[in-house]
């Protein structure tokens, strides 16, 4: 799996609108691609500025033709179900821009099957091309989402390698919440 990808998932749905769901603005797109999904998402987004503590957590990882022993292995079933919490400062200007992250996608190959942010709710799917070797990655995520918090769910898989490893399925919880104002 690409890094630049399992790390923009929390970027997906750093967004928020009214939770209450009473004339919010939303995003609702099918086939569509990243530039696109991040030109309707940052005019409804209204996460607030200041001080976020975000927490991730790998609830799952099955990958195939690695043996079960190996070191590799080990380690990352180490890492299944321990949670990571790190303090940032999201300024205002950075929560005015499009928090779905075009670079990860040089090659423009990765579509939204759909792409919805309505009444506080998140569920996206998406899919690209691998981009070091053969095969796909598809990616869903579920979750809810308020100018203050949010709370995703996000399984990326690959599918269609033919060497040990490039057949992958990995899944994340990333919450987070707003603490206050950035700390100087």
């Amino acid at each position: 799996m690409t890094r630049a990808l399992v790390l923009a998932l929390p970027l997906f749905v750093l967004a928020g609108c009214d939770s209450l769901g009473i004339g919010e603005p939303s995003v609702d797109l099918s086939n569509a691609s990243m530039a696109e999904v991040a030109a309707e998402a940052v005019k409804v987004q209204q996460q607030r500025p200041g001080q976020w503590d975000v927490t991730s957590q790998l609830v799952s990882l099955n990958v195939e033709g690695v043996p079960a022993d190996s070191p590799m292995t080990e380690m990352l079933k180490q890492q299944i179900g321990q949670a990571r919490t790190e303090s940032q400062c999201l300024t205002e200007e950075d929560a005015k821009k499009a928090m779905v992250p075009q670079d990860v996608d040089p090659n423009n190959s990765c579509r939204f099957a759909h792409f919805r942010m309505k009444g506080g709710q998140i569920d996206a799917e998406m899919t690209c091309a691998a981009p070091d070797g053969p095969g796909t990655l598809a990616m869903t995520q579920k979750g809810s989402y308020s100018p203050d918090s949010y709370d995703v769910t996000s399984t990326l898989t690959r599918a269609g390698g033919t060497a040990p490893g490039e057949n992958s399925t990995m899944t994340m919880k990333v919450s987070a919440k707003r603490t206050g104002e950035c700390k100087a």
